[in-house]
């Protein structure tokens, strides 16, 4: 602050002056500096003492500038204690070790910034109870978009950090699928038709019609289970409620064990829900159909026959011989309708010549004399079909139809036999190996013993197996997956319908944080350590957490202002945390909903930190006690030196009653202290703390600090109450001294406690400490006091909201008011807004609202 002078030499002018004097007055001197004469010492010391004049002079102004404001009230400001938060770790297993309480005014440590050996003291400023739980996922979600994504996931050694808030910015994980397992209809081969139905809940036509139009628009997609994973089904086609597709050679369906089950899997997934989602399913069947399919193989008792044209019992048939039609896929088809189609022919084998090729005949008499012998037809007469039940060969049948298949009657003729597939039939030991089969066995053979004739033996080709159902095969179990959750359904006739698919309730924009343990406790506290928003982040935020009755409001108050700027989230009394999963994580869940109908702009969280509170660079002090008598002076001397706040109780118990010192205790406006017979002996009254004693009145009980001489004043019973004399010490006196800048520190400088903390394993500040003020000089009181008086206290002019603003925070290096301004820079008339530069631009959301609460109250 320029103070004008009231005389401007300096020494060099006296002296020059003096010399001038001296050719006058004193010719006969020399006056030289170099060499100086007894007369030029005398000269230049006076000029010492004539300048030390001028000196106390010039600093007249200033005195009386200061003792003029110090008449107004005006004085320096104290020194302001740097404020920070401070994180508790917690170790040990959850299960073990819930966490541990930590009472107001535990004190931490911090080395000082020039690595001074002594620590600097923070004090705790809330309660905290320091809960042994983490981070373990984020999740954003947007509804009314279909949106979930991802935004953190637990990592050992990683710390919850570089969290998007709200936005729309990552890859969508909202799926939509619905999977259920067919039985052994799907263990078939290339060819075979596939059939799926559905069963609709009271649907119209309509919705109905739109949604199996999703398959032809590409929004639904189907796909079942095969050797590389689920794969697409190939030419889609719609009928009705109903999708079919033909399985290709190279993608057949493979039998997989799907959470827990084993089957044939089936997958729909919709892009999109906005019709699945209104459409309830009662059942869903699948059926497949197989039109000529060839056998696996063919058998004897001889051994593997040529597929496409064969003698099923050689040339010569004997009872009991048998063969075998092998088709693993076609009869595994249990409760399937089976055809086996093949063409019969008859091979005529003369008998004779058949033994002619074993016997050497000699004639021992003439052919003539021999009588002509008859010929027979030596042929299969019945047969039975059976099939393997694993314990034994059973009856395919319960009568004679097909007995008679190979009996000569139809030669040239196609045979087709059909049956409805065994649900016990089990693979029989074949050559090849076991697989699954029929077999045609002779019961007996036409003219078996006689030895001339032919041999009529069926002649089998072009061998064919055909299956389908008559009712499709309900699935029996489903999984269901939407917003990243799973519903598993197991369905009978006495299921209820269940959503093909759905979406959330709208709830617009919500951030999902899951924790390893529930933050029920109070004085549970996390810091959001918050960035700069792309937009004014103003929309209003419903905190929630999931209770054992769902979702509910959070008790809690909320420094963040809606996850607008960085600040403590105060958790109160939850009791009825409750785990459940959400996004395929399992844990405890805490919500932060936008209620406002726009979206949100995006903000960092640079960090999230639990088990998080308050600190202030200032100690607290021992109890100290004074008494005053009358004729002391009416101060009290603390011991402690930067004192910051103090709390003055008086014993007035001489001068109260005992029912109103009672009543007092009761309405917690005294503290009482009583002796082991329960009589009250002391009445500690708190007395309050005031700028100006001369503005007091005389019972009022308030007494003025000096921090300057760590002085406690009281008034003279005029201005301000006379505390009780008395012999014993009456007052008593808890204040706390610290503050300044060095408190100021960068994150990690405070790192232990002054004392064990039970189960706390580490101590840090995840962010710096800030807003440490030393003590005002003289130049910055007189340029503020001079400010005031100009502004008189109310803001009118940019001068006067500039200088209030750096009156209220001491943070700010230079403040810019631009009136008619609105926060865009457009012209706005009765629009005001302040630029300013802070030594913390971090903390500029705190500040920026403590200076728009003052100076409104200003205007």
């Amino acid at each position: 602050m320029n103070i004008p002078k009231l005389d401007s030499r300096s020494k060099g002018d006296l002296i020059q002056r003096i010399q001038q004097l001296a050719q006058s007055f004193t010719p006969e001197w020399k006056f030289t500096q170099d060499h100086p004469d007894l007369g030029s010492t005398a000269a230049l010391i006076f000029a010492d003492m004539m300048q030390d004049i001028v000196e106390k002079y010039n600093r007249t102004a200033e005195k009386n500038m200061v003792e003029f404001f110090r008449r107004l009230g005006a004085c320096s400001q104290w020194t302001v204690p740097a404020q920070g938060y401070v994180q508790f770790t917690v170790s040990g297993a959850p299960e073990t070790v819930s966490g541990e309480m930590l009472e107001q005014g535990v004190r931490v440590l911090a080395q000082g910034k020039d690595g001074e050996t002594q620590h600097l003291v923070f004090t705790v400023t809330q309660p905290l109870y320091a809960v042994n739980s983490r981070l373990l996922s984020a999740f954003y979600e947007n509804t009314k978009q279909d949106h979930i994504v991802l935004r953190y996931q637990a990592q050992e050694g990683k710390k919850p950090e570089g969290i998007l808030l709200f936005g729309d910015l990552g890859a969508n994980l909202q799926t939509h699928k619905l999977w259920f397992c067919a039985g052994e209809c799907m263990d078939a081969n290339e060819g075979v038709e596939v059939e799926i139905s559905f069963s609709f809940d009271q649907a119209a036509s309509e919705l109905i019609r739109d949604f199996m139009g999703l398959f032809e628009q590409g929004i639904a997609t189907l796909r079942y289970s095969g050797q590389d994973g689920f794969q697409k089904a190939p030419s889609l086609q719609v009928r009705g409620t109903c999708l079919s597709f033909v399985l290709p050679k190279e993608m057949l369906p493979v039998e997989t064990t799907f959470h827990g089950v084993t089957g044939y899997w089936f997958e729909l997934e919709w892009s999109k829900a906005e019709v699945a989602e209104k459409i309830y399913l009662q059942q869903i069947q699948v059926a497949s159909r197989g039109r000529n399919l060839e056998p696996d193989g063919i058998f004897n008792d001889a051994g593997q026959l040529v597929t496409q044209r064969f003698q099923p019992f050689d040339v010569s048939p004997i009872p009991y011989s048998s063969v075998y039609f092998v088709s693993d896929s076609v009869l595994h088809q249990k409760g399937g309708e089976i055809t086996l189609e093949f063409r019969v022919d008859y091979l005529r084998t003369p008998i004779q010549e058949m033994a002619e090729q074993e016997i050497q005949w000699k004639h021992i008499m003439k052919k003539s004399k021999l009588e002509k012998p008859k010929e027979y037809d030596v042929k299969v007469q019945r047969v039975v079909w059976e099939y393997y039940n694993g314990s034994g060969w059973v009856r395919l049948f319960d009568h004679d139809r097909y007995s008679g298949v190979f009996d000569g009657s139809n030669d040239q003729t196609m045979v087709r036999i059909s049956f409805s597939c065994p649900g016990d039939l089990r693979p029989a030991f074949l050559p090849a190996g076991e697989s699954r089969c029929i077999r045609a066995r002779i019961l007996s053979v036409e003219n078996y013993l006689k030895y001339n004739g032919y041999y009529v033996t069926p002649v089998v080709s072009q061998p064919l197996f055909s299956y389908h159902y008559s009712a499709p095969q309900p699935c029996q179990y489903g999984l269901g997956e939407n917003c990243l959750e799973q519903r598993f359904y197991h369905w009978d006739r006495y299921s209820s319908s269940f959503p093909a698919a759905y979406r959330r309730p709208d709830l617009g924009e919500s951030m999902y944080f899951c924790f390893d343990a529930p933050l029920s406790q109070d004085a549970v506290r996390l810091l959001f350590v918050l960035g700069e928003a792309k937009q004014p982040f103003c929309e209003p935020v419903l905190w929630e957490y999931y209770s054992s009755g769902g979702w509910k409001e959070l008790s809690c108050h909320d420094e963040t202002k809606g996850l607008g700027q960085t600040g403590l989230l105060n958790l109160n009394h939850n009791p009825d945390f409750a785990k459940t999963t959400l996004f395929l994580q399992e844990g405890f869940w805490l919500r932060a909903r936008l209620l406002g109908g726009q979206s949100g702009s995006g903000v960092e969280l640079k960090k999230l930190c639990l088990n998080t509170t308050r600190v202030l660079n200032v100690e607290k002090q021992d109890y100290e006690y004074f008494s005053i008598r009358r004729d002391d002076p009416k101060v009290c001397m603390l011991r402690g030196q930067n004192v910051w706040k103090a709390k003055v109780f008086v014993d007035e118990l001489s001068q109260t009653s005992q029912a109103t010192a009672e009543q007092w205790i009761r309405q917690n406006r005294a503290e009482g202290e009583w002796d082991e017979n329960g009589r009250l002996t002391r009445l500690w009254i708190l007395w309050q703390e005031t700028e100006q004693l001369q503005q007091a009145g005389e019972t009022d009980r308030c007494y003025q600090l000096d921090r300057d001489l760590s002085q406690i004043r009281f008034g003279d019973g005029i201005h301000g109450k006379i505390p009780p004399e008395s012999e014993r010490e009456n007052i008593r006196v808890s204040y706390y001294t610290g503050g300044g800048s060095q408190g100021n520190l960068p994150p990690g400088a405070i790192g232990m406690a002054d004392r064990s903390l039970g189960m706390i394993s580490q101590i840090e500040n995840p962010v710096k400490t800030w807003g440490g003020q030393d003590r005002e000089t003289m130049e910055e009181a007189l340029r503020r006091s001079a400010a005031s008086l100009r502004s008189f206290g109310r803001a009118c002019t940019a001068f006067d909201y500039e200088h209030l603003a750096l009156q209220t925070q001491r943070d700010i290096v230079k403040v810019k008011c631009l009136s008619c301004t609105d926060g865009q820079g457009r012209r706005d008339y009765g629009a005001i807004t302040l630029v300013v530069l802070l030594k913390n631009p971090e903390f500029f959301a705190q500040i920026s609202e403590n200076l728009r609460r003052v100076l409104e109250e200003k205007c």
